[in-house]
């Protein structure tokens, strides 16, 4: 037989490559999937604690300046407050809390941005906003209320606000409807008692139309007593029925 060339003498034939142990390599792919959800739920613990740490720090800070029984409203789509004096919350789409009144309506398809209710003084608010046609909006909510026994008492237009009131006994509604591009709105509606606050108490231009109502309904001058300069006064235009921003009257 012949001899085989393996070079050198005293060298070994090349020997063949040693297989994966693929036990072990499964078990340490165990080991790190094991590390990896583990830190995974640690990190989710932590932060829960911290959240829940931090929403009892505020909660127990804000009852020194709201008084006792103030929590924090925290769902991660809505943040707010409830205290004695009344319950805020904002958001995309916040709910309605139990305490405001009845005839809040959401108009269809609209997300509720900011609710205040429940305050002491009955002065309670909300935000919406919707893409929608500003008339369209309007005439919802004039026909909704009156629907409900609220009287009709006006529509006024300044800029790019509409702003109409209505009023059920000693309570007045406000629905200002403000246009934030062709189709996005902002509906704002309050409701207040009337003696408090829309009196007549104070009228710094003695032109019959009180500051609250000049400032916040009309959008007039409360330190003028023609706003539009025609020469009749702001108060006896409104009372007649027409616009004391300009020609025209006002919207029924």
């Amino acid at each position: 037989m012949e001899n085989q060339n393996f070079g050198e003498v005293g060298s070994m034939p090349p020997s063949e490559p040693t297989p994966p142990d693929t036990k072990k390599s499964k078990k340490w792919l165990i080991i790190v999937i094991i590390v990896v959800v583990s830190l995974i739920v640690l990190g989710v613990i932590i932060s829960l604690l911290i959240k829940n740490f931090s929403q009892k720090v505020a909660e127990k800070g804000l009852e020194a300046y709201l008084g006792p029984d103030t929590s924090v409203i925290n769902t991660g789509r809505e943040f707010g407050l409830e205290t004695e004096k009344g319950t805020f919350k904002m958001g995309e789409d916040v709910g309605l809390p139990e305490n405001c009144p009845e005839d809040f309506i959401i108009y269809s398809g609209a997300n509720v941005a900011t609710v205040l209710c429940g305050t002491p003084e009955k002065k309670d608010s909300m935000m919406l906003l919707i893409e929608a046609q500003k008339d369209e909006v309007a005439n919802f909510y004039k026909q909704e209320l009156v629907s409900r026994g609220w009287q009709d008492m006006g529509t006024v237009n300044a800029a790019m606000t509409t702003t109409s009131i209505f009023r059920k006994g000693d309570t007045e509604m406000s629905v200002s409807i403000m246009s934030e591009s062709m189709d996005e709105l902002a509906i704002m509606v309050g409701s207040y008692p009337v003696e408090e606050e829309a009196g007549e108490e104070v009228d710094t231009d003695g032109d019959g139309l009180s500051d609250w109502y000049e400032q916040n309904i009309y959008f007039t001058n409360s330190a003028e007593p023609d706003s539009d300069g025609d020469g009749y006064t702001d108060g006896e235009e409104v009372q007649s029925g027409y616009n004391p921003l300009g020609p025209g009257k006002l919207e029924q």
